[in-house]
């Protein structure tokens, strides 16, 4: 999203998660913004700035520490407050044309920390933007696994590009950062058994999922599968789906 020297932005509202959290963390304490008809815009029927705000407060109240508050102004009152600050700050006044500056935009009008977040932030995981807190405590994005569905075949941890989902060799076990992970769902898309899924705002846990190792009675591989309790089956999980196994042993003809 491009925000230019000024805090000026074409939509008050595509402000994400990440960027709230990254301006917070460099010492922004207070939003103060204009916007034109949300209602009437086709961008506002998205996930409003609002509702970001409400839940990035949330997690923020709980770890005890002070909100990102947020002013809205009328039109008029925030260009006032915007050619003040600019003129504080030395730099050349904004252009006045009504179009301009009631697009919306945003100014840290409490103390002097950049309007951009750092350039290490642009792809961070939102959940490194807050601190870690405790048990019970809410972030951004989390990734579930059921232990019922997985079948083990170790989809989600190859494609995760932030390694929220890691294995564990010794003793063997899914190990889930949610603080790491971004949201981006892809283990939720690769996973055939449905067994993860991505959640929004839940409370963190460093979860640890048990592995119970096997060895495939047809295709001979090892292969793991969450402990859950229920005993392991003979064969893994690419064999005990189709019985691909008996195409792997043909006679062939001389």
């Amino acid at each position: 999203m491009p925000v230019n020297t000024d805090g000026l932005l074409p939509c008050l509202h595509s402000l994400t998660t990440r960027q709230l959290l990254a301006i917070k963390r460099d010492g922004v304490t207070s939003l103060i913004s204009t916007a034109g008809d949300c209602d009437s815009c086709e961008q506002g029927q998205a996930p409003r700035l609002q509702e970001r705000l409400s839940s990035i407060n949330q997690a923020l109240n709980q770890r005890g520490l002070d909100p990102l508050n947020h002013g809205p102004l009328q039109a008029a009152k925030w260009h006032r407050l915007y050619l003040a600050l600019n003129r504080d700050r030395g730099s050349e006044a904004a252009p006045t044309g009504r179009r301009q500056w009631l697009l919306g935009g945003w100014s840290a009008a409490v103390g002097r920390a950049s309007p951009h977040p750092a350039a290490d932030d642009e792809w961070a995981s939102p959940g490194t933007l807050i601190p870690r807190g405790r048990e019970g405590q809410i972030l951004p994005w989390g990734p579930v696994i059921d232990p019922l569905a997985c079948t083990g075949c170790d989809a989600c941890i190859h494609v995760c590009p932030e390694q929220a989902i890691r294995l564990e060799e010794q003793p063997a076990a899914y190990r889930i950062l949610p603080e790491a992970c971004s949201g981006c769902r892809l283990c939720s898309d690769v996973c055939a058994a449905g067994a993860v899924q991505v959640a929004r705002w839940a409370a963190a846990t460093t979860e640890r999922l048990a592995l119970r190792q096997g060895r495939c009675a047809a295709c001979g591989t090892s292969f793991h599968v969450p402990d859950n309790g229920s005993r392991v089956s003979s064969l893994c999980p690419v064999c005990n789906q189709g019985n691909n196994y008996r195409g792997l042993f043909q006679v062939l003809p001389d």
